[in-house]
C-alpha cells in the first residue's frame, strides 16, 4: 500500500446519510435518515415554542384579568369561568410543554418506538394533559354561551329561541364529540396504540370545535355587520355608542382570530400546530374583549353620556346597531359625569346641547356597562307595563338585524 488517501466520491452526500442503531435484542437494527430526523426536531422546537407562547399568553391574561377586573365583578358568573378557563389553560399547556422534555422526546423512544422504560409518571402527565382538554371545552362553550346570550336576549322571542336552540345543539355536539375523542386517546395513551381506528370521530371532533367558534363568530357579528351594511361601512364615534355596543364591537372583531385557526386546522402546514392554538386563542379573547370594552366605555364614559344627550337633542337614529334604538328614553339628561374621586366633571360640548338636568350624586362612578345594563332592564320593564302592544312588537323589529 502506497498510504494514499482515496479521492472522495463526488456523488455521495453527507447530509442525506443514515443513522443506524441496534433494538434491545442487540441484533435488529433501524437506520433512520438524516433529513427525516432533522425534521422531527424542527417540528418538535417550533411545537414547544408555540406550546411556550401559549403559556406565557395565558399566564399574562390571568394576572391582568386579576389586576384590572374590580373585585367586586370578580363575583359574576363571566369571570369566573374566564378565571377558570384560563387556569385550566395554564395547567394544560404546561403539561403539553414537559412532554417534550419528558422521555417520550429521546431518540431512542421515538425511532424505537420502545415505551417500556418511560416511567409511569409520565403516562399520567399526558393523560392529565389529553384529559384537560375536555373541561377547557366546556367552559369555554360555556363562556360563549354566556356571552351570547347577553347579545340575544333583547331579540324578538323567536328569533331569541331559535339561536338558543341552535346554540345548545352545537355546545352539546362539540362537547359530545370532545368526550368520545379524550376516552379513545386517553386509552391510546395507556396502550401506546395509534387510535386509527377512530379517524373519524377524530374528524368530527375537529368539525364540531370549528363550527362552534364559526357559529358564535357569526352572533357576535352580526349587529355589527348589519350597522356596517345599513351605514355604508361607517363605524359610529366612541361618543356615540354605548358600553354594551362596544362589547359587541371588541368580541365581534377579536373573534374572528380564532375563526381563523379553526379553518387552519384543515390546511396542512409544517411545524405549525393549529388545534391546541384555537382553544388557547379563544380564552385569552373572550376576557381581552371584555376588558377592552370596560377600558374603552370607562374612559369615555363622560363622552358617552355627553353622546347620548346629544343624540337626543338631535334626533339620531341608531335603531340599526345597538342593542335598543330607544334606550336614551329612559336616562335622564345630564351636564355633568363622575370622577373616581367623586367630584364632577363638565363633558366637553356645545351649551346648547348640554342638557339642564344633573345626574344624582354619587359617592363613586358606577361602570357604563352595569349602567347600561340597568337601563336595558329598565327598558324591558317600562315597555312591558307601560307600553303598547303594538309599540313592544315595533320596538323588537327595530331592535333584530
Amino acid at each position: 500500500m502506497d498510504g494514499s488517501v482515496p479521492a472522495p466520491d463526488p456523488n455521495f452526500d453527507r447530509f442525506s446519510q443514515n443513522i443506524t442503531f441496534f433494538l434491545a435484542d442487540n441484533n435488529t437494527t433501524i437506520s433512520v435518515p438524516m433529513p427525516l430526523l432533522n425534521a422531527f426536531w424542527d417540528e418538535t422546537l417550533s411545537t414547544i415554542i408555540n406550546y411556550g407562547a401559549q403559556l406565557g399568553a395565558c399566564i399574562v391574561m390571568l394576572l391582568v384579568v386579576l389586576v384590572l377586573t374590580a373585585s367586586s365583578k370578580l363575583t359574576r358568573a363571566s369571570s369566573y369561568l374566564h378565571l377558570a378557563g384560563l387556569l385550566v389553560c395554564v395547567v394544560r399547556t404546561g403539561l403539553l410543554f414537559n412532554y417534550y422534555l419528558s422521555p417520550f422526546s429521546h431518540f431512542y423512544q421515538v425511532w424505537a418506538y420502545d415505551l417500556s422504560q418511560v416511567p409511569r409518571r409520565y403516562f399520567d402527565i399526558s393523560l392529565a394533559a389529553n384529559t384537560l382538554a375536555l373541561p377547557l371545552v366546556i367552559i369555554i362553550q360555556a363562556a360563549l354561551m354566556n356571552q351570547a346570550w347577553t347579545m340575544v336576549a333583547f331579540w324578538p322571542r323567536v328569533w331569541k329561541w331559535v339561536a338558543c336552540i341552535l346554540s345548545a345543539i352545537i355546545v352539546l355536539l362539540t362537547i359530545g364529540t370532545r368526550l368520545a375523542f379524550t376516552i379513545v386517546q386517553n386509552e391510546a395513551i395507556l396502550t401506546s396504540i395509534p387510535p386509527v381506528f377512530f379517524l373519524w370521530g377524530t374528524h368530527w371532533m375537529v368539525i364540531m370545535f370549528a363550527i362552534s367558534i364559526f357559529w358564535f363568530c357569526a352572533i357576535f357579528n352580526v349587529k355589527l355587520v348589519n350597522h356596517l351594511v345599513t351605514n355604508r361601512g361607517i363605524l359610529p364615534s366612541t361618543t356615540l355608542i354605548n358600553p354594551m355596543e362596544v362589547l359587541i364591537m371588541t368580541n365581534g372583531f377579536l373573534m374572528i382570530i380564532p375563526s381563523i385557526f379553526a379553518g387552519l386546522e384543515w390546511a396542512k402546514f409544517t411545524n405549525f400546530e393549529a388545534g391546541s392554538l384555537t382553544l388557547t386563542t379563544v380564552i385569552i379573547i373572550l376576557p381581552l374583549g371584555t376588558l377592552t370594552a370596560q377600558r374603552i366605555s370607562s374612559s369615555g364614559s363622560q363622552s358617552y353620556l355627553a353622546g347620548s344627550n346629544f343624540r337626543k337633542q338631535h334626533g339620531q337614529d341608531r335603531s340599526g346597531f345597538g342593542a335598543s334604538s330607544h334606550q336614551g328614553i329612559l336616562s335622564k339628561p345630564s351636564n355633568a359625569t363622575f370622577s373616581s374621586n367623586g367630584t364632577t366633571v363638565t363633558p366637553q360640548i356645545s351649551a346648547a346641547s348640554r342638557a339642564e338636568t344633573s345626574l344624582i350624586d354619587r359617592p363613586e362612578r358606577m361602570d357604563p356597562i352595569d349602567l347600561e345594563l340597568s337601563r336595558i332592564d329598565a327598558f324591558r320593564e317600562s315597555s312591558e307595563f307601560s307600553h303598547p302592544a303594538d309599540h313592544r312588537t315595533k320596538l323588537r323589529r327595530d331592535d333584530f338585524v
